[in-house]
């Protein structure tokens, strides 16, 4: 993100966190804070939003009501914390913990309460999601050698690869690989970035690992897939050297809408409403909004 801003504004600039309706009627900040609020996601009834922060010197996991108002810290550890992730019931937040250079996929209860760890390896784990029933979390690991997704049941155990795009990241000599999984509502698919082509692009998968297919192609960076409620469109975030923005993508048609940007900002990082109405997401101020 730092190399985005540095491209946009040839200096590094906080990110804020708003709210875009669909229909174009409103947009509005929630949060306005000098460091940088990162990767909200909205609770699945709507009423909150969680995020990442490092707003007290370190980057931690926060939540509040989508006014904006009753926040409240919910991780508070010398780790870094973030990547949030709510249960399909409200009730349970996967996040990545990253500790002396490594990262793991852990969970708390909604009001911060009993953490636990969910992975355990010397490679990186992280970025998590949930299965729309609640039984499995998707997330991306480095323990092979280059980032391919796992799935996991949601205590941690019976882990397994659903991807493996090794012999062509290292073809085209990807960082990244797999990552940024995001599991349909309707629990047929899982979205993904990935760079196993040279470049980093939107691709589909089935939750086994069959039936892989990309969707974007194209010069920019695409990432940070998020699905819509009725599991038909995907909105992410995409980048060049000079720009960056939301794209809305439909999925069966692959047609792209750019999502109606406020006045001086640019967006990133989008999470969907569950009314399908809204896109919360990060604002970044244009160097002439400054």
């Amino acid at each position: 993100m730092t190399q985005f801003l540095l491209a946009l504004a040839q200096a590094p600039g906080p990110a804020d966190i708003g709210i875009v309706k669909l229909d174009g009627s409103d947009s509005r900040l929630v949060v306005v804070n000098p460091a940088s609020d990162e990767e909200p996601e909205w609770s699945p009834d709507g009423k909150k939003i969680v995020f990442d922060s490092g707003r007290n010197g370190n980057n931690d996991i926060f939540v509040m009501d989508s006014s904006g108002e009753n926040l409240k810290q919910l991780t508070e550890s010398p780790a870094k914390e973030d990547h949030a992730a709510w249960s399909p019931d409200g009730k349970s937040i996967a996040y990545q913990y990253e500790w002396e250079g490594n990262t793991d996929v852990f969970v708390m209860n909604a009001d911060g309460s009993k953490k636990s760890r969910l992975t355990n390896h010397p490679a990186r784990d992280g970025w998590p999601d949930w299965s729309p029933d609640g039984s499995k979390i998707v997330f991306s690991s480095e323990r092979d050698g280059r980032r391919e997704i796992y799935i996991m049941n949601t205590d941690g155990s019976d882990q397994k690869r659903v991807t493996d795009s090794s012999a062509e990241c290292k073809r085209v000599q990807a960082k990244y690989c797999n990552t940024d999984p995001s599991w349909s509502p309707d629990g047929r698919w899982i979205a993904f970035n990935s760079e196993r082509d040279g470049n980093s692009e939107i691709y589909l998968m089935r939750p086994d690992g069959s039936a892989q297919s990309r969707l974007t192609q194209n010069d920019r960076v695409d990432e940070r897939p998020a699905w819509s409620p009725d599991s038909r469109k995907l909105a992410f975030s995409w980048r060049t050297r000079a720009d960056a923005g939301v794209m809305i993508l439909n999925v069966e048609s692959k047609t792209e809408t750019p999502l109606t940007e406020p006045t001086g900002y640019a967006l990133q990082r989008p999470d969907w409403s569950p009314d399908g109405k809204s896109i919360v997401c990060e604002w970044f101020k244009r160097p002439s909004n400054r």
